[in-house]
């Protein structure tokens, strides 16, 4: 190789050439208005004894849970929108000291203002700035402001100071009570704009005076007792600490505005529009992290999951999930972050950035590196690689390959193709691959194989093979020839993103879409999501010097550690503090992981982020059903019809960024949990009865909650399902049923004594209809055709009579009989009435609108009233007459007429001796009005007399209505009640 091109490359001299020196920051998440915030204006962040994160702002104050933000504010009762700080009590009151001093306290979403604001208002002159605040027993409080010191009032409204104001020789005066273990501070000031300030503390009722020898115009005081039992104090730029009883003071460069001892007794201190500073342990000077060093941190909170909620003046709040992580982004890369390569450099990590920029970083920061020839910058890096043999460092990119080396001089030759991937051999040797080729470059030559695959990846064993990676797979380079490895045949059918040789032999190969691949004595073993893998599309791979294998997926980060048992699998993600899931290039180091991704280059110990085992608080918010909505407190009751729910709940793992995992069930159908992924559970058309409701939530590391929130509730059964209906239908039931038993007796004897009605009315019918009267008549008039040895007339007339009879006979079996079998046993009856008055009686039979065959009739019923007409209207006048019977059809009845042109009735009864009434007509008169009733119609029976135009009676007319019966339809039972 001929001209290569040169610059002296050692870590003095890239320092010196630096643009500029970026800080590690942790990774966090931010959040603003649009998240939900009332204002990105932070003063005070808190969490409450229910693990809900707490916002002060100055538009009112936020609870947060993870997933959404609760604000507060004048409108729901807050006493001023501009809140400073938040306080929680022992009784669970969340006390929102505010801007105008008016106190007030939240609890479950309820606010109440502080009874005694008048008396403060009264006692304090504006401004009402605190410092601290307590409550102690007796609902008494104790308040530290600045400008009025510290004061307390009871809990029956008693107003008083703790300490009294400066001399007149005093200017500034700030003060520190600790007392049971609760640090008050508060500060007073002369009217007198002098230099001179004190820090008077009393502890447990001894007292010390302090001086401070200079001023500072903006007034603060900080303090609180340290895990260590030391106490510390900030005023301005001043910081006094007691161990022992003794005190100790030290000046600061900046003046400080919020104090802070998180979980892991690390001191944080903020400066205005500095950053925060985190120190170790119980220190408060020396080495220290710092974040955020253009942004003034107000407030600090470590949450009990371990994450950092830091409040800013302006720009919202931010969440750090864990501080395992930390991420080198160069302040010129901030439109494009992203990490496309990556090579260890001495001590430190080259990474190659998508603008073209280069950095080296290590554990304290990251250097922009500015080469000469003014090639700062590189047409999106695709490769990169430092040869330790040489101190050549190897840079590709879209255009061609470069290398720089110590000399400090650079040379260029065009020769040198584009490397898509980078390697060194056993013996120091750098490699190269692209499209269609394999090049090997030495100090003073190089050589280049032309081959027609495309590869993208190429790495040395321990026996210095050469494995290659193509769109086809995976070969053995040895000698200018690609050989297929021995277990090729069993490998899936799936791109090779990666592959690493590991330690004590074997390969990892990484796979787009199949997951890890481990090739060890040439068997395989897959691991993908089924088997625990973070996902199936591994990016890249590294193996630790612990023994821990590393793969980087567009899911997250993976550890693997095999074992004998199996392989042990822990995954990293978003929710563990990663900048993003989809992690493209990645480095072990000395116990260290370093990761490149579209965020930029993060560092990761692995070791500082252990297993999370504290399990997310759940809560039941709200309970939805169609008419209403209820709040988890007593055992409700529902109706029947509202038997719909819809159960909200929240689950608080901030690090899952609202993604929670729940799992719930319902005891009353079955004891196995349905897993969820919304805040929500509908439960539809729930069978009445009483239920209880368990729901959980998982934290990133798989750890349900330890005591699941319980929601108990009923379904109140519909009314008649109740034990009280059920009770009164069943007596319902029993007195119908002994009622309808009763009727049912009722009917049946009704039955039975119709039955004998009916066969009484038989006999009667049966002997009204032979009237004695009749029958001897007609056999005297039988026994004189015999005399006058007539002896075809008697014949005739005993042959009319026996069939008379026998019609009779059998007419009188039914109830109910054809009107044609009617109307003939009367003609054959008016025959032989004919024979007795041959030269008297006329009749005429007539019938309108029906078939006399089709249509029943009460049997014997026509027959009575035609006697009556013939004995009683005929039969006495001399000249004799007509008797007419007429049968029409009449709506839902059969009309009856009989009538004859006799005397009338008046001229009858006067020829009547003993007040004599036909039987046989008021017995059919009986059984025409049982019929009619039987049938349900109106009973219709007239009789009128017929009179001449000149008033002169001329005869009788009987009318009445008997109902229509279907003679196919009809049977001879009986007709019963109804």
């Amino acid at each position: 190789m001929k001209k290569l091109l040169t610059l002296f490359f050692c870590i003095p001299a890239l320092l010196s050439f630096a643009q500029e020196v970026d800080f590690p920051q942790p990774v966090f998440k931010r959040y603003t208005v649009t998240e939900g915030l009332p204002s990105p204006e932070i003063y005070d962040v808190i969490q409450d004894h229910y693990g809900y994160i707490w916002i002060a702002t100055d538009r009112g104050v936020s609870r947060f849970d993870g997933r959404t933000f609760r604000n507060f504010g004048t409108e729901n009762g807050l006493t001023d929108n501009t809140v400073f700080n938040l306080h929680e009590d022992a009784q669970g009151r969340l006390w929102c000291l505010t801007f105008n001093g008016r106190l007030c306290w939240i609890r479950n979403d309820s606010i109440v203002p502080y009874r005694y604001n008048d008396l403060l208002q009264k006692q304090l002159v504006s401004p009402h700035i605190l410092r601290s605040f307590s409550v102690e027993k007796n609902d008494s409080i104790v308040l530290g402001y600045l400008k009025h010191g510290i004061c307390a009032v009871s809990g029956s409204g008693v107003f008083s100071n703790l300490f009294p104001p400066p001399g007149a020789g005093q200017n500034i005066q700030y003060q520190a009570v600790v007392s049971g273990g609760q640090v008050h501070l508060g500060q007073h000031r002369n009217g007198a704009h002098q230099d001179t300030h004190e820090l008077l503390v009393r502890i447990n009722g001894q007292s010390t005076r302090l001086p401070m020898n200079h001023y500072q115009a903006q007034e603060n005081i900080y303090g609180f007792r340290r895990k260590n039992g030391e106490y510390i104090f900030a005023m301005e730029k001043t910081l006094f600490s007691n161990r022992g009883g003794k005190f100790t003071s030290r000046k600061s460069d900046e003046e400080i505005v919020r104090m802070y001892e998180d979980r892991d007794s690390c001191l944080w201190l903020s400066a205005p529009g500095k950053g925060v500073k985190r120190f170790a342990p119980g220190a408060d000077s020396g080495t220290c992290d710092l974040f955020f060093r253009e942004e003034t941190i107000t407030a600090i909170l470590h949450d009990h999951e371990g994450g950092f909620w830091l409040g800013t003046l302006g720009h919202g709040l931010f969440y750090i999930p864990s501080l395992a992580m930390r991420n080198f982004v160069p302040a010129k890369a901030t439109y494009d972050r992203e990490v496309r390569v990556m090579a260890m450099h001495g001590d430190g990590i080259l990474a190659g950035f998508g603008n073209g920029m280069i950095g080296l970083a290590n554990d304290t920061g990251m250097t922009v590196l500015k080469f000469a020839g003014d090639r700062n910058l590189f047409r999106m890096p695709m490769s990169l690689l430092h040869d330790t043999r040489l101190g050549w460092t190897w840079i590709s990119d879209r255009q061609q390959l470069f290398a720089f080396d110590e000399t400090g001089k650079a040379c260029t030759d065009s020769s040198l193709k584009l490397a898509l991937c980078l390697a060194s051999d056993r013996e120091g040797n750098t490699w190269s691959c692209g499209n269609g080729y394999i090049a090997r470059y030495e100090k003073n030559a190089s050589k280049t194989w032309t081959i027609h695959e495309r590869f993208h990846y190429i790495v040395f064993d321990d026996e210095n093979r050469c494995w290659v990676a193509s769109l086809r797979g995976i070969f053995i380079f040895r000698n200018g020839v690609l050989e297929r490895p021995p277990f090729y045949a069993s490998l899936p059918d799936a791109r090779i993103s990666e592959i690493l040789p590991l330690p004590g032999g074997g390969l990892a190969l990484g796979g787009l879409g199949c997951g890890l691949i481990v090739v060890r004595d040439d068997k395989i073993v897959r691991i993908g999501e089924n088997e625990g893998l973070s996902g199936n599309t591994v990016n890249c791979l590294a193996a630790a010097s612990d023994g821990w294998l590393w793969a980087g997926t567009n899911r997250g980060l993976s550890g693997i550690q095999f074992r004998e048992t199996g392989s042990v699998i822990r995954n990293f993600s978003t929710a563990h503090g990663l900048p993003t899931n989809d992690i493209h290039k990645l480095i072990a180091r000395d116990g260290v992981l370093w990761l490149g991704s579209s965020e930029g280059l993060t560092r990761f110990n692995p070791t500082l982020s252990p297993q999370n085992i504290i399990p997310p608080r759940i809560y039941i918010t709200r309970i939805h059903t169609r008419d209403s909505i209820y709040l988890p407190g007593r055992k409700p009751e529902f109706p029947y019809h509202d038997n719909n729910l819809n159960i909200l709940f929240t689950g608080l793992s901030y690090r899952m960024s609202g993604d929670v995992v729940f799992r719930y069930r319902l005891n009353d159908r079955n004891d196995s949990w349905q897993v969820v992924r919304s805040p929500s559970v509908q439960l539809a058309s729930l069978e009445p009865g009483d239920y209880t409701f368990e729901v959980q939530a998982q934290n990133e590391d798989g750890a349900w909650s330890e005591k699941p929130a319980v929601f108990h509730f009923r379904i109140r059964p519909p009314y008649w399902k109740t034990w009280w209906f059920i009770t009164l239908t069943g007596s319902l039931v029993l007195f119908f049923a002994a009622l309808f038993y009763r009727r049912r007796i009722r009917m049946i004897r009704y039955r039975d004594t119709m039955q004998r009605l009916l066969s009484e009315y038989r006999r009667q019918a049966l002997a009204a209809q032979m009237n004695p009267h009749f029958i001897f008549n007609a056999l005297n008039s039988i026994q004189t055709f015999i005399l006058k040895n007539d002896r075809v007339s008697a014949t005739r007339y005993l042959s009319m009579f026996a069939q008379l009879m026998r019609e009779v006979l059998d007419n009188s079996q039914s109830v109910h009989i054809t009107v044609e079998r009617e109307l003939e046993a009367l003609r054959l009856y008016l025959q032989l009435e004919q024979l007795r008055f041959p030269d008297k009686l006329r009749y005429e039979i007539k019938t309108e609108g029906f078939s006399t065959s089709e249509l029943l009739i009460p049997a014997l019923l026509l027959q009575p009233f035609v006697e009556n007409a013939i004995r009683h209207g005929i039969a006495p006048k001399e000249e004799g007459g007509t008797v007419l019977v007429l049968l029409s059809k009449k709506e839902n009845g059969i009309l009856c007429v009989i009538e004859d042109d006799g005397k009338g009735r008046a001229a009858s009864r006067k020829q009547e001796t003993g007040g004599h009434r036909s039987s046989g007509s008021e017995l059919t008169e009986k059984r025409i009005r049982h019929d009619a009733e039987q049938a349900d119609i109106p009973a219709e029976f007239l009789v009128e007399d017929i009179v001449s135009p000149g008033g002169q009676p001329c005869g009788t007319r009987v009318s009445f209505r008997v109902a229509i019966r279907q003679a196919k339809k009809e049977t001879n039972n009986i007709n019963q009640p109804t």
